[in-house]
């Protein structure tokens, strides 16, 4: 017989994982929810529920998640990547720059056409 989870916050995060892949948005969402009620330290929750924030288009709630997950590991380059999105889709432009900075030296490869658009938005 398999092991049972012991930590509430994983079982969770890892059905909310399954939901998210099964592009169960609002489930997923819920169930990060949960984990983070259970163990609000751990960055890949609220990188992956502020990631299930960007497919909503809930920008403002995605950009606080990525923040606290770059609070709690501060060399979480695919959180300032997806930081990056919401912060473009919330017109701050300087701070979008600064965190497609931020990932490119943390090793993450940036996409031409996201830089393409900050360019144009800026003028």
């Amino acid at each position: 017989m398999a092991e049972q989870n012991k930590n509430p916050g994983d079982y969770f995060y890892n059905r909310g994982l399954s939901f998210f892949k099964m592009g169960k948005i609002d489930e997923a969402i819920n169930d990060f929810d949960r984990s983070i009620e259970h163990d609000a330290t751990k960055a890949d929750v609220f990188y992956n529920r502020g990631t299930a924030y960007n497919f909503k288009g809930w920008w403002k709630q995605s950009l606080e998640d990525f923040t606290e997950a770059i609070n709690l590991k501060e060399d979480f380059g695919d959180a300032y990547h997806n930081r990056a999105v919401a912060r473009f889709f919330l017109r701050d432009l300087d701070g979008c720059m600064r965190d497609i900075n931020k990932a490119r030296s943390l090793g993450i490869e940036i996409k031409s056409e996201l830089i393409e658009m900050v360019n144009k938005a800026r003028g």
